[in-house]
């Protein structure tokens, strides 16, 4: 939240609190968000894919209870995390910069 907090700042020092110009930063900030975003989502969404697999196969493999609970706690955690990752670019892309920096009241320096 400071990091989103600290760009805000430095956005509305980079303007004259002109709506403008502070709706052209966004959509610069929006712009290059969902040209790294997107192929860096696709990316991480096939190494998890595929992790997925490789702990699915390890867990039909396992031959004992503790390896089974041990790939499965790890099965999980491996899809709660790419379905995190995947939440957390979509709202990247999603935000509307330019309302986040007025709403905290940062255009007023």
């Amino acid at each position: 939240m400071n990091f989103l907090m600290n760009i805000a700042m430095s956005m509305s020092r980079l303007l004259d609190a002109s709506d403008d110009k502070l709706t052209n930063i966004s959509n610069q900030a929006n712009e290059i968000l969902r040209s790294w975003v997107g192929p860096l989502m696709i990316a991480l969404g096939g190494v998890g894919l595929v992790y997925v697999i490789v702990l699915g196969i390890q867990y039909a493999k396992s031959e004992n209870d503790s390896k089974r609970a041990e790939v499965k706690s790890r099965l999980v955690n491996c899809v709660i995390g790419v379905i995190a990752i995947l939440v957390i670019g979509a709202v990247c892309t999603a935000v509307d910069w330019a309302s986040l920096v007025q709403i905290f009241g940062y255009t007023s320096y």
